[in-house]
C-alpha cells in the first residue's frame, strides 16, 4: 500500500478493511478525506488537436467578390451576346 496510485484506485472500504486486519482502526471519513487529497482531477483538455481551420469568412468574401464579378459582367454580358446593357 506504498503506492498511491494503487490507493486510489481502490475505495476507501478496502483501505479501511486493510487498516483494520493490520491492527489500525481508522474512521471511514478520515480515509476519505486523505484519498480525496491524493486523488488527481481528471483534465480532459489536451491542448491543439488536429489542424487548425484557415479564416473561412475571408475565404468566403474573396469568393462571393469573384461571383459578383462574374454576375454582375460576365454572365449579362453573355446573355446579351457583347451587347452593352446600356
Amino acid at each position: 500500500m506504498t503506492n498511491m496510485k494503487d490507493v486510489t484506485a481502490n475505495g476507501y472500504r478496502r483501505i479501511r478493511e486493510e487498516l483494520e486486519n493490520r491492527g489500525q482502526k481508522v474512521n471511514h471519513k478520515k480515509i476519505q478525506r486523505v484519498m480525496k487529497l491524493h486523488m488527481k482531477k481528471y483534465r480532459s483538455y489536451k491542448g491543439t488537436v488536429g489542424k487548425i481551420t484557415p479564416n473561412v469568412l475571408d475565404h468566403f468574401k474573396l469568393e462571393l467578390a469573384k461571383y459578383i464579378e462574374y454576375y454582375n459582367n460576365k454572365r449579362i454580358k453573355a446573355k446579351l451576346k457583347g451587347i452593352s446593357p446600356i
